[in-house]
């Protein structure tokens, strides 16, 4: 419940994943300062969608789900895509196809570290690392996980009917 002038009110929000309610109560916060009434707000949150490609859960081939995050950037957006990965996963195995970061500010050893421990945390079964960069993650890896580098995309576009989906 939000309150505007000791009048409690709520909001029926578009989003189910934690980045995008906190994204929309930064807003409402901002819209409640302007002020405008909670009818406007909802009017306009009711015109809200989530962006292509984050965190976008398609249906994948034997049972699997897909979460499509190709604008994850860095390492706060990962976790929140490992977060949403959890809660949508149930009790199928999760395998995760990484891309190196791109401007972390981080020194590699630093990120990768990071990452393993972000995988890890988020029970990860399998991890398909893409590019140079991200060959290094395996250091920092459980045994328990399973890791697999590709130079490029290419590459794992190559392999990518080897590769076993099943739960």
């Amino acid at each position: 419940f939000l309150e505007k002038d000791k009048i409690a009110f709520s909001l029926e929000l578009p989003f189910n994943n934690e980045a995008s309610i906190q994204n929309v109560l930064s807003c409402v916060t901002l819209l409640l300062y302007m002020d405008y009434s909670p009818e406007e707000i909802q009017k306009n949150i009711r015109l809200l969608h989530n962006l292509d490609m984050r965190l976008e859960l398609k249906q994948g081939e034997q049972n699997s789900i897909l979460i499509n995050d190709t604008y994850n950037a860095d390492i706060q957006s990962f976790t929140i895509a490992l977060e949403f990965l959890g809660q949508n996963a149930q009790n199928r195995k999760k395998m995760v196809f990484l891309t190196s970061f791109e401007q972390t500010g981080l020194e590699s050893k630093v990120l990768m570290q990071r990452i393993a421990n972000l995988l890890k945390d988020a029970n990860i079964s399998e991890i398909h690392a893409i590019g140079k960069e991200t060959q290094s993650l395996n250091e920092y890896l459980p045994g328990n996980l399973r890791f697999y580098h590709y130079d490029s995309t290419e590459e794992v576009l190559n392999s990518i009917e080897k590769i076993d989906i099943q739960n």
